[in-house]
């Protein structure tokens, strides 16, 4: 019952689970005091029901501190964890060989991020490999926002026309970075990568109002941090629906001390940003909303520049 109790918690919140029983309840005494209408029912009937309320709510508050504790001593283990996993790797594990993202952006910053990443090992076993987003600017989301966001991983592979086919969903492990309002996963292989071989995964992020700041005249600031392995080309190909209202009016600049990216595009309502590796340890660009026609230079992809990008994504 506790764990059936503590997974809705996690999952909706205390408000909604407590907002439930409220409501039922609160049809009882209705019913109760029609059924049997005389002050002194209705009377028994509210205070009935506002009694049981109380106690549901104090249950739910005891457990809902208990839960946030548990999670935090949990995230804190299997940070501990994962980090002497990956710190056992060395600086070459493995490579990124291809990194193709695609992000679909709606009404109200709302994102849909897949991306098609091809992993291939070193000269060692690769245990582990995690990827990361991290929403910009910091300190503005809520537990109800972070219940949000989903991100799952799969396999996949390509057929020889080019489709791509998805495959099995592997395990994640989540851990939220507060601080800096990342959330992290990490993909233990239940088989280890063998040196040498490759392996396709597909992450998809969504995650509402990930872009709410920049579609109201902002700036979003996209990055990539490598901390093991490396990273071949990147390309991230980004839709802004109509909905957004700024299709017309973004622009690409280099993030301080970075390369500029290529970008590519018919239009600001989709166009893609890349980079060629091999990549520097972080790099990245910033996207902003502006009141004028954009002028920033269209590059061929043929131009080839170090670097990387995405929004607020952190590669691992």
């Amino acid at each position: 019952m506790q764990r059936a109790l503590n997974s809705l918690l996690e999952e909706f919140g205390a408000s909604k689970v407590v907002a439930a029983p409220l409501a039922g309840l609160s049809f009882l005494a209705t019913v109760f005091g029609v059924t049997v209408p005389t002050p002194a029912a209705t009377t028994a009937a509210l205070v009935v029901t506002l009694a049981v309320v109380l106690v549901v709510i104090a249950i739910l508050t005891t457990l809902l501190r208990h839960e946030r504790r548990r999670r935090t001593r949990s995230d804190a283990v299997i940070r501990r964890l994962t980090r002497t996993i990956l710190d056992q790797q060395s600086a070459t594990a493995y490579t990124w060989e291809r990194w193709v993202e695609v992000a679909d952006v709606g009404r109200g910053g709302d994102m849909v991020l897949r991306q098609w990443r091809t992993l291939r090992a070193g000269e060692e076993p690769v245990h582990v490999v995690w990827a990361a987003f991290e929403q910009t600017p910091h300190g503005h989301l809520t537990a109800a926002q972070k219940r949000g966001v989903a991100v799952t991983a799969n396999s996949f592979s390509t057929a020889p026309d080019g489709t791509r086919v998805i495959g099995p969903s592997f395990d994640l492990t989540k851990v939220w970075y507060d601080e800096v309002d990342a959330l992290v996963v990490y993909m233990c292989l239940a088989d280890p990568l063998p040196p040498g071989e490759h392996i396709d995964v597909l992450f998809t992020w969504i995650w509402p109002g990930a872009y709410r700041w920049l579609i109201n005249g902002g700036q979003d600031t996209v990055f990539f941090v490598r901390k093991k392995g490396s990273v071949g080309s990147i390309d991230v190909t980004y839709t802004f629906s109509a909905d957004t209202g700024v299709t017309d009016r973004i622009v690409v600049r280099p993030m301080p001390g970075t390369p500029m990216p290529l970008h590519t595009g018919t239009d600001e309502s989709v166009f893609t940003v890349c980079y060629d590796g091999p990549l520097p340890e972080r790099v990245g660009f910033v996207l902003e909303v502006t009141d004028h026609e954009p002028d920033m230079p269209r590059r061929r992809r043929t131009d080839p520049r170090p670097g990387t990008r995405r929004r607020s994504a952190v590669a691992p």
